[in-house]
């Protein structure tokens, strides 16, 4: 039985691999995506949005920093690195009983 940032860990180890189809299946149907370029809700267009920023780059890996788990939250310090930036950027990750992610808010650093 996974903890939270073991979760978070594979949530950003599949985000860095660009696999859709695992992070489709770490989502609850409902999840909610906010960043800085958007305000997406449920798995089919959150599962879009992460194609077209995958699309945008050859390569994107998150480095993860540090994270932090309360209750159902996990909050984490990342650096997004691709070929054109390095960004410093905090996720907060929302779950529910069973475990699936039900929202993703990403902050952007400077």
């Amino acid at each position: 039985n996974k903890s939270l940032t073991e979760i978070t860990m594979d949530y950003f180890n599949n985000f860095s691999n660009k696999d859709i189809k695992s992070l489709c299946e770490m989502f609850d149907s409902e999840v909610y995506l906010h960043d800085w370029n958007q305000n997406v809700a449920g798995i089919e267009s959150v599962r879009e949005a992460n194609s077209k920023i995958f699309e945008s780059f050859d390569n994107i890996r998150i480095v993860v920093r540090n994270v932090v788990e309360k209750d159902n939250v996990t909050i984490s310090e990342i650096n997004v690195v691709t070929e054109k930036f390095r960004n410093p950027v905090v996720d907060v990750l929302t779950f529910n009983d069973s475990k699936k992610i039900v929202s993703i808010r990403a902050y952007r650093g400077n």
